[in-house]
Order: structure tokens, then C-alpha cells, then sequence
């Protein structure tokens, strides 16, 4: 509940590991192309402070450019994580005011302006700790 994803399905791989032992991945762009492929987490939050935190597994991490995206009610917020050398741990992306509405997300693409299709990135789990 609450993951989405788009981009051609041709592209998206799934593995055991991560959070709940299974994952997606796929490979990286170098730019923003056509059909790109990219996640949105949606959280059924209530209004309040939340600290932002995102799951890299262990295995399909080559990347050192994932950039996720928070939209929270100031606005949205770029956090640039490096999943190479985050193995196996939670991130956090920092801490946010939510508003609960449900038009608030995480998000990560990917577009990692690395060599085309050099590196692998994975899509996990999110999760948001009230602070």
C-alpha cells in the first residue's frame, strides 16, 4: 500500500533482500529521458513532524547519486544518497512538517547523471519516525 511505479515495465527487476526481503531495481539513467523509470511513496499520515528515513539493501546499490525527493508541506526537498556505500541500513533524509492531506511523498527515480546505464539502483522501503 501507498508504493507506485512507472516507466516501461521492461525495465524494472525484482530481487529478495531490503526491508521486507524483496525489492525492485533497475538500472540508472544519465539524464532525464522519455520513460524514465521512477517510485512514489505515499504515507497515510496525520498532520505533524516526521523524520524521513529510506531503506538501501545490500544488493543492487552500485549508484552513489540516488536522488530522493520529499514533498512535504514546505515545499519538496532534493537528498542526494549514496546507496553504494549505505548497504544494508535506514538513511534518514531528514526531517519535515506534513500537513497529512495525502498529496505529501517520497520519491526516487532513476535519474542519477552517471554514465548511462553504468550503475544499479535499488527501490525499497520508506518510512517516516514522528518527531
Amino acid at each position: 500500500a501507498g508504493f507506485v511505479q512507472g516507466g516501461p515495465q521492461t525495465a524494472w527487476r525484482t530481487g529478495q533482500g531490503g526491508a521486507g526481503n524483496d525489492l525492485t531495481w533497475t538500472q540508472n539513467n544519465d539524464r532525464a529521458r522519455p520513460n524514465y523509470n521512477w517510485a512514489r511513496w505515499v504515507p497515510a499520515l496525520t498532520p505533524g513532524r516526521y523524520e524521513v528515513f529510506v531503506y538501501v539493501p545490500e544488493r543492487y546499490t552500485t549508484t552513489a547519486r540516488a536522488r530522493y525527493w520529499i514533498s512535504h508541506r514546505n515545499g519538496y526537498t532534493l537528498r542526494v544518497v549514496d546507496q553504494s556505500a549505505n548497504g544494508g541500513r535506514w538513511v534518514s533524509l531528514g526531517t519535515y512538517w506534513f500537513q497529512g492531506q495525502g498529496g505529501e511523498y517520497g520519491s526516487l527515480a532513476d535519474v542519477t547523471y552517471e554514465p548511462y546505464l553504468s550503475r544499479l539502483i535499488a527501490f525499497d522501503a520508506v518510512k517516516w519516525v514522528p518527531r
